[in-house]
């Protein structure tokens, strides 16, 4: 973790979050309840109970889904939404197939073309875009095949064949915006926990990643150790030299601490002349020699540096990582003093 940053992103494949279903579901609920009284007003005989039928229980299952949104389900449907996505897509389908079926008339397609379009723009998983669109088609085309005079194919044939086109191509368009907007949201939250000089972690990378390693290590009774070091004489450099020279230091201490520590050591550039580092799982003597090489290495590379070292012992009461972060900043302190007065310390531990 000494080189990379986290990167939430977004999900390619969610089409919808539970916030959305549940006004998407009281809209269905509505509009499907509102046209149970439309069908028994404008249809006659079997086809307006049919169709009011229909409506009526495509509107009761989105108002139970609705309701299931404000109780204890909402994590289980949270969990598949998009199969309820696919559920929402089917029953609006379903319901202008039975209409067309029901009235034998070109008209109703047209809703069918909706249906279509509004699955491919709205479904992310394409497989099961695919096969909603495809069962609609053939489904559509059973029924235009099998209504005498057949006046459903002759009117309704190419347009429903260009609703399928537009719905894949709303479908891809769907998928890109989403890939744009997951590498945009990437590359700020990539600016927003990371160092730009060092390209190392900032602070507030430090405590994303930190903490839930922090937590991990104390539930499984693992020594934690954080450093803080402290690189020396940055003010006089830049004052005498400039701050480009001042930059180049702490550009050269953050690669010296990125080559030392290991890939799953969290390595931070704090701000200023101050850097962290977050050790989990070491044990005292790994820590040690980690400890010795970093000292060896800003040696070699002409950095002088005051270090502070503190350890959470396995099964010592929960630190938070800011905690220990002062702590290790107390100790890096009580090491410059010691240098100042003529000592030859270089890291004070502490042990929590």
């Amino acid at each position: 973790m000494t080189d990379s940053t986290p990167s939430p992103a977004i999900d390619r494949t969610a089409a919808m979050t539970v916030d959305s279903v549940r006004p998407i579901a009281a809209g269905v609920a509505l509009i499907f309840g509102a046209l149970v009284p439309v069908h028994l007003l404008t249809l006659a005989g079997d086809a307006a109970a049919v169709m009011a039928g229909v409506a009526a229980g495509t509107s009761l299952v989105m108002l139970v889904l609705w309701f299931a949104l404000h109780t204890e389900l909402r994590p289980a449907i949270e969990a598949n939404v998009q199969a309820v996505g696919a559920l929402t897509a089917t029953l609006a389908c379903a319901n202008t197939l039975v209409h067309v079926a029901s009235v034998g008339q070109p008209w109703p397609t047209c809703a069918v073309m909706l249906a279509i379009v509004g699955t491919g723009a709205a479904l992310a998983y394409r497989a099961v875009v695919v096969v909603v669109i495809l069962l609609t088609d053939i489904a559509w085309l059973v029924i235009a095949l099998t209504s005498p005079p057949n006046p459903l194919w002759d009117e309704f044939g190419t347009q429903l064949v260009a609703a399928t086109i537009l719905a894949a191509v709303l479908n891809v368009i769907r998928h890109r915006t989403v890939a744009r907007l997951e590498s945009a949201q990437a590359a700020v939250t990539a600016m927003a926990v990371t160092d730009e000089l060092t390209g190392l972690k900032n602070r507030r990378g430090l405590l994303l990643v930190g903490e839930p390693m922090l937590d991990a290590a104390h539930r499984a009774d693992r020594q934690v150790t954080v450093l803080y070091l402290d690189v020396d004489g940055l003010k006089q450099i830049n004052d005498e030299q400039g701050h480009a020279a001042g930059d180049r230091l702490i550009a050269g201490t953050g690669e010296i601490l990125r080559t030392v520590f290991r890939s799953a050591d969290v390595v931070a550039r704090l701000g200023g002349d101050e850097f962290a580092v977050m050790l989990s799982g070491a044990g005292d003597t790994e820590a040690a020699i980690l400890q010795e090489r970093l000292r060896s290495r800003l040696a070699e590379g002409g950095v002088s540096a005051s270090v502070g070292v503190v350890h959470l012992d396995p099964g010592a009461p929960y630190q938070s990582l800011e905690q220990l972060i002062d702590m290790a900043d107390l100790a890096m302190y009580a090491v410059k003093r010691d240098r100042r007065g003529g000592g030859d310390a270089k890291s004070r531990p502490t042990a929590v």
